[in-house]
């Protein structure tokens, strides 16, 4: 109990050992309600009144909502409340894929599912799905039970050509890297990686039969883990990857970058970016900072002038991207000069590569369109659409992974489950199948990557 007998000792267990900001809101007047973000395992302390709450739990590294209801009453030390169903490891259960819009476009044609779906809502999974395929693939060269077995592999690489084609090369220096299998789901912690800083990396996932998923990997001083999951579709077995900033302070900026926080990130309790996440620890942590402020109608906290004022870091495109922004939202009125500097750092931008995260592409479109649409210059109006239909067709080929942009690589090549050594330096692989995830002999259980 409390000293203040109104007040009770509330203990809240988030669905899963990630970050969460929980929001609790009182169903009655009167009753105070909690703004809170979880450690790093997803629980949170906080004191509240008798009375019932509803709580809004958001997973920060998914942006996934769960909803519960709450009764606080007296008698107790402490209530124990845990959020959703039950509690235990949590992954998201599958992801859109940009590449199964043809799939769905011959599914519909093959069914009574209307036309006009749009196919930004076509869900992974279809209930439907299983009958048609067992039809389409029941008398063919390619029964429908070869797919229930896959191949795959994971692996990482490193840019040694920074905004030219062609220089990504197996990344060898793993030493230290940890990684472990946690029943049905790899862990892959990069944390040992934070402190080389001239490196850009790209981790890839390849499922034989799918086209390659890959997501850039920033290097926060604080840390990084990959989740790479099983999950079950209509499409046979697959994995579901997602980035966990282990951080919880980093996971709320991370997820106010999305534009969840318009009132500001400070006013959540447990929020201390003073010792932990704090601005200049890294170019990735600051961008995160700035991409926040951005969304919360703020100026963004940079260390210094200049598309990239990180020297020993080499630049990335969301730095540059951050910089037009901030080239647009300085001036007083705007003109076809300035209109033109902010055009030019964009260019720059889509040529050091796709970003690191979601809200930069999204700031990126946002400033396209702008300029492509209320530009003085005629000129400027036009190689600002040209822009945005690249960053368009970039778009097309995401998939959701949380505040970080990752995407399908285009092409039918590398989609046999395994990567060239050349290319990329595999960090596991083995065989997925209906209800396990099976590593090859040399990679099970945890270890230290050499």
């Amino acid at each position: 109990m409390t000293g203040d007998p109104d007040l009770h000792n509330v203990r809240i267990v988030g669905p899963g050992a990630v970050p969460y900001h929980f929001r609790l809101v009182g169903m009655k007047s009167g009753l105070s309600g909690a703004d809170l973000l979880s450690n790093k395992d997803g629980v949170a302390e906080t004191q509240l009144q008798s009375g019932t709450f509803m709580c809004y739990a958001e997973d920060l590294t998914t942006g996934t909502l769960t909803t519960t209801k709450v009764s606080v009453v007296g008698g107790v030390d402490t209530i124990s409340v845990e959020i959703g169903e039950t509690r235990g490891r949590t992954s998201v259960v599958s992801n859109f894929r940009p590449s199964r819009v043809q799939a769905y476009e011959s599914f519909r044609a093959a069914s009574t599912v209307l036309s006009d779906v749009d196919e930004d809502f076509t869900p992974v999974v279809s209930p439907n799905l299983a009958a048609y395929a067992t039809r389409q693939y029941s008398s063919g060269s390619a029964p429908i039970a070869a797919r229930l077995e896959k191949r795959f592999s994971v692996g990482l690489s490193i840019d040694l050509t920074p905004a030219r084609i062609g220089g990504w090369r197996a990344f060898q220096q793993v030493q230290g890297m940890r990684l472990r299998k946690d029943d049905n789901q790899i862990v892959i912690d990069f944390s040992s990686l934070a402190f080389r800083p001239r490196e850009r990396l790209r981790l890839s996932v390849s499922v034989e039969g799918d086209q390659v998923w890959q997501v850039n990997v920033p290097l926060f001083e604080t840390g990084l883990a990959a989740e790479i999951a099983l999950v079950k579709s209509d499409f046979g077995p697959e994995l579901a990857l997602r980035m966990v900033a282990p951080d919880p302070n980093l996971s709320l900026i991370l997820a106010g970058s999305g534009g969840s926080y318009p009132g500001g990130l400070e006013r959540i309790s447990g929020f201390q970016p003073v010792s932990r996440a704090r601005l200049g620890a890294d170019p990735w942590t600051d961008l995160c900072w700035a991409l926040a402020d951005i969304r919360a109608a703020g100026v963004p906290r940079l260390p210094g002038d200049g598309p990239w004022p990180w020297s020993e870091f080499d630049p990335i495109s969301d730095g540059y991207v951050v910089w037009a922004w901030m080239i647009a939202a300085s001036a007083d009125k705007s003109s076809t000069s300035l209109d033109q500097r902010c055009l030019n750092t964009l260019v720059q931008a889509r040529q050091l590569g796709r970003p690191y995260f979601s809200a930069t592409s999204e700031l990126a479109s946002e400033l396209l369109q702008a300029l492509a649409f209320s530009s003085n210059d005629a000129a400027i109006r036009a190689n600002a659409r040209y822009e945005a239909a690249i960053w368009g067709r970039r778009g097309k080929t995401r998939i959701k992974t949380g505040p970080f942009y990752a995407w399908e690589r285009s092409g039918k090549n590398l989609q046999a489950g395994k990567f060239p050594p050349a290319n990329y330096k595999t960090l596991v692989s083995g065989q997925l199948g209906i209800d396990a995830l099976m590593l090859e002999a040399s990679d099970s259980g945890t270890s230290t990557l050499a």
